[in-house]
């Protein structure tokens, strides 16, 4: 019996946890070089349980390499995502707070989108996080939180308990030289 239950608390624990995240499939590439622009696309949405009310302000944390450069973030929603695309906003007074302390040799940065209306589970929306990678080679492990806040109904916050993560390589761009004949 006792096995049983502990199996059940489990379950309702890992269920919680998929239910509370707010990003997922991040999409990008995983080898990048020296100066190149990528962007990386998260599925933002699926989650009841932080978001019980609308509208509310989304937020985005993303964990960078401190010399990449944020260049855009935008969103398109489906189903009643009202309204039905934007832009992320940059603000040093982020609503939402990572669990985490910010990894060294990275820069967190929080972003926030318009008041939006958005009916999870079946409302969701694809970000582009449009960045310019450094110069910094090696491995790194991007970090993405999704969040917000309402102010109906008594208002909240919330934030997803772990980050999404992203690994990507970053290498030294191949130089094309020219040599001459002799």
């Amino acid at each position: 019996m006792k096995s049983r239950l502990v199996r059940l608390a489990g379950a309702a624990s890992l269920c919680a946890l998929i239910l509370a995240c707010v990003v997922s499939n991040v999409v990008g590439p995983s080898s990048v070089h020296t100066g190149q622009v990528v962007t990386y696309q998260l599925a933002y949405g699926t989650n009841t349980l932080c978001f019980p009310r609308s509208p509310y302000t989304p937020a985005l944390i993303v964990d960078l390499p401190a010399d990449w450069t944020l260049n855009s973030v935008t969103y398109v929603g489906s189903g009643t995502v009202s309204p039905p695309s934007g832009v992320g906003t940059v603000t040093t007074a982020c609503p939402v707070i990572a669990a985490t302390a910010v990894p060294a040799g990275f820069q967190r940065i929080c972003l926030t989108g318009p008041l939006v209306t958005f009916q999870p589970p079946a409302d969701t929306a694809i970000v582009s996080v449009k960045v310019t990678v450094g110069n910094v080679t090696g491995p790194h492990t991007l970090q993405f939180w999704g969040g917000g806040t309402w102010t109906g109904n008594g208002g909240g916050t919330c934030v997803q308990p772990t980050p999404s993560t992203f690994a990507v390589t970053e290498t030294t761009p191949v130089m094309l030289q020219s040599f001459e004949a002799e």
